[in-house]
Order: structure tokens, then sequence, then C-alpha cells
């Protein structure tokens, strides 16, 4: 038996190594935003890259100004309205239409749940121009709206198709039986299927919740007023203006705090995230 462990051990070593590495390379960049937020300035001064890593002394002086600083409540709060309600159009629209395509025999449903797919995996760099056109167009420029309906266009497509992969993998019986009960269709979604898919609702609006959160592209492009910037746009203009080491050492503290609410949610909800990710990925 000890010989087995040996050899299973010293087979699966390289992968384990590789994994390790591998962990490393995601999780440095992290603990150097974070020990960067917490470290006195003379410590970007000297540059030594050791005392960087690993500081002998840590302060919060960056981190109070940042979470004081008006202009980065304002920040906050733009991705917050924006995130919040790109989740509540993106679930509220890909819930419908997930169910039809999971539920109802229609010509084309198949193709419109892989063209749904298809339209998620264009680069979105792509889109760019066509979508600037059309909200100058509209006089939507420079306003949260129009990143509100852009990131809405982009989180659709996934959201319908991870719910309507939960969907079919909720057993058909159970709104069979609420609509022999009298229940119309939309009762039985409302009454029965809906609370049986509340983990696989709460992991999609997560991940829509996170895409608008850190969106970069079309903010940069949409928004050019602080009042109207989100977090990504305004840490990356704003707090790295003049590029010295205390403007780094604020960067870090405000990236740092713009990680935190993020952090929070998924920490709070990640039963529900895992328990939404796998159950729709058995039928029956």
């Amino acid at each position: 038996m000890r010989r087995v462990t040996k050899v299973l051990t010293a087979k699966h070593r390289p992968r384990a190594l590789l994994g390790l590495f591998l962990s490393f390379l995601a999780v440095f960049p992290i603990y150097f935003m974070v020990v960067g937020s917490i470290s006195p300035v003379e410590t970007f001064l000297r540059r030594d890259l050791g005392e960087i890593l690993l500081p002998r002394a840590f302060v919060g002086d960056h981190m109070a100004v940042v979470a004081f600083d008006p202009v980065f409540l304002r920040f906050a709060l733009n991705s917050l309205i924006v995130a919040t309600a790109t989740t509540f159009v993106s679930i509220a629209v890909a819930t419908l239409g997930a169910y039809s395509l999971a539920r109802l025999r229609f010509p084309g449903g198949e193709v419109i749940g892989r063209f749904a797919l298809l339209t998620y995996t264009v680069p979105s760099v792509l889109l760019l121009i066509p979508l600037f056109k059309i909200v100058v167009t509209l006089n939507l420029a420079n306003n949260l709206i129009a990143l509100v309906i852009t990131y809405t266009t982009f989180s659709v497509p996934f959201c319908l198709w991870l719910l309507r992969s939960y969907f079919q993998s909720l057993p058909r019986d159970l709104e069979e039986a609420a609509m022999v009960d009298g229940a119309s269709r939309l009762g039985a979604l409302f009454r029965v299927i809906l609370p049986l898919s509340v983990p696989g609702i709460v992991a999609t609006a997560l991940f829509a919740f996170i895409l608008a959160w850190n969106e970069f592209l079309f903010a940069l492009v949409f928004t050019t007023t602080s009042d109207v910037k989100t977090l990504p746009i305004g840490v990356s203009t704003t707090f790295t203006a003049e590029q010295t080491a205390t403007d780094w050492a604020v960067a870090m503290s405000a990236s740092t705090l713009s990680a935190v609410p993020i952090f929070i949610i998924v920490l709070i909800l990640q039963r529900g995230l895992v328990r939404g990710i796998t159950a729709g990925a058995v039928k029956g």
C-alpha cells in the first residue's frame, strides 16, 4: 500500500508543481496589490523588490485617504448603479428567454439558443464602433444608461445560456403537476420553477454583476467626465495621473478597495454559486 502511494505521489508530483506555479502566477498580482496598498511610500521610493514583497511595516494612510475620497466614492456609486441595473435587467430578460428555450417547442428554438452563445463569443472590441455610433445617435453619450444598455447586450446571452441549462436540469413533472392543479404556464414558472432555480439565478446574477463591475473598454469610450466614470476607469485615470510613488500607493489602495465588494459578495454567496454552476451540468 505504501509503495502504491509513493508511485501515485511521484506520478502526480509534476502536475501538483505545475498547479502551484499557475496558482502563484494568478495570486501574485493580487498579493502585490494588497501589500502595496498598505506599505509605506518609502518602500516604493527605494524600489527594493525584497522589501516591496515582504514589507517591514504596514500603514493604512493610503487606504483611509481613498476610502473617504468623494471622487472615489462617486466612482464606486456609478459602478454599483450600472452593475446592479445590468444584473436586474439581464436576469429578468434571460429568465423568460431561457425558460422558453428550455420548455417550449417552436421552430428555430435550438438555433436561437446556439446563436445566443455565439454572440457572446464575438470579441467586444469589434462591436465598439457600431455601439458607439448607436449611443451617439440616441444622445446617450457620457451617460450611465448607455453603459447599462451596452453591458446588458453582453450579459443577456451568457445569462440565457446558463439559465437554459439549469432549467433543462429540472424535471418537467413539477410544472406539469402545477398546471394540472390549475396554474398557468407563467404561474408554474413563478411559483414552482423559479423558487427551485434560486441557486442557478444567484450564480448567473453574480457573473453578470462581476462582468458589469469590472468592464473597462466601453466605460472608457462612452464616459468622459468624472461624474459618470466607473471604478475601473476612475482608478486608472484619476489615481495614476502623475505616476509618482505616492500615486502608485494610492492607486493600489483604490484597486484593492474596488475588489473588496466583489470578494465579499463571492464569499457570502460561494455555496449558492457552486450549487448553481454544478446543478445545471446534470439533467434529470
